[in-house]
């Protein structure tokens, strides 16, 4: 028994976990957020193969991302601004019904424009609203 008692003091506690993730959201968007412009000019131009492959990419970090979001949601007791990820997210997933409908209609200006003139809004909105959490958390500051 007592090695259970330790390894559960071991374990990080929920906050712990959700400000890990906070962290490695932010990180994420930084780098995500710049290649979905050089994605949204992909489908602009005629996408390619190296442009689906992006979005698969893409798709599998904004699958991670509504997770993210929907534990924020469901612990919004821990964070101020936590409810703001239930419109953020609902947003999000509104935005990808529409980029499955032009993904159908094979309409590669309309996915361009979803990805340039509606997800980047909704992935920018999630980091200032993550960067709210990390400043009054206080979390991330000893991260290089």
């Amino acid at each position: 028994m007592p090695e259970k008692k330790l390894k559960d003091q071991n374990m990080p506690s929920r906050k712990e976990m959700l400000d890990q993730m906070t962290i490695s959201a932010n990180q994420y968007l930084d780098r995500a957020l710049p290649e979905i412009k050089v994605l949204a000019d992909g489908f602009y131009q005629g996408p390619s193969e190296e442009t689906w492959k992006s979005l698969l990419q893409l798709l599998e970090g904004i699958q991670w991302l509504l997770e993210y979001m929907n534990h924020l949601v469901c612990h919004k007791e821990l964070y101020a601004n936590g409810d703001k990820f239930r419109e953020i997210s609902a947003n999000l997933q509104n935005q990808l019904h529409q980029f499955e409908e032009a993904l159908k209609s094979q309409d590669a200006t309309l996915m361009g424009d979803i990805l340039h003139f509606e997800v980047i809004l909704i992935l920018e909105s999630a980091k200032n609203e993550i960067l709210m959490i990390i400043d009054k958390e206080g979390i991330g500051h000893d991260l290089n």
